[in-house]
């Protein structure tokens, strides 16, 4: 009886048995964490039989990635700061359940539509304000940049050197010097994330709106 008999792991190997094994190694250990080699061991088989059902790792990676959105909901609402409220918080949401997909995007040669559907409805919304052209694509990146940067945030904490409980735990920050500093580090003791990302929609989206005047 070979290899490929009835019945072997590599008999059972499809495509869709190696992007779900793909995506839970992802999920639990990041994107960076994933290797052909260690994939094929996983699925019990040889590296080799992996290429029968993917290309290469460029290609199962555009698989993971488009397996993270395929489900991806994006609800709708008449108003139009509701409707990019609800835009942003969806890709947040969906970035926070799988923490590799910032990652994964920013890794994958891909053009998957459906990486631009929140950019479309979000267009959609900015018109409702007036905004279209150049200032709606600037207002776009604007709140997707302020999103991205709070799943990355939320995800890894604050970048090392900016740790603001470190430095005045470690003496670095003179009160005298940086008193306003000093004051505000006691709200980090309970930061919300959620309220925070909410308080900057609503900051973002109330400006846009001045900005319509």
């Amino acid at each position: 009886m070979n290899a490929t008999s009835r019945g072997s792991p590599q008999a059972r190997l499809t495509r869709e048995r190696i992007v779900a094994e793909a995506s839970r190694i992802v999920l639990s250990e990041g994107a960076d964490a994933l290797s052909m080699r260690d994939l094929a061991g996983r699925l019990g088989v040889s590296a080799m039989a992996l290429y029968n059902h993917v290309g290469d790792k460029g290609d199962l990676v555009r698989a993971v990635t488009s397996s993270a959105l395929r489900d991806l909901k994006l609800p709708r609402a008449e108003d139009w700061r509701e409707q990019l409220r609800l835009v942003f918080r969806a890709v947040r949401d969906r970035c926070v359940e799988n923490p590799a997909l910032p990652r994964l995007i920013e890794r994958a040669d891909l053009r998957e539509p459906k990486l631009f559907e929140p950019m479309e409805v979000a267009l959609a919304a900015l018109a409702k304000a007036g905004l279209t052209g150049a200032d709606a694509l600037r207002a776009y990146f604007l709140l997707i940049g302020f999103t991205m940067g709070h799943v990355a945030y939320l995800i890894g904490g604050p970048f090392r050197a900016l740790d603001l409980s470190r430095a005045i735990s470690e003496g670095k920050l003179n009160p005298v010097a940086f008193p306003l500093t000093v004051e505000v580090a006691a709200s980090a003791a309970d930061w919300n994330f959620e309220t925070a990302f909410e308080f900057g929609l609503d900051t973002i989206i109330a400006g846009l709106e001045r900005g319509r005047d």
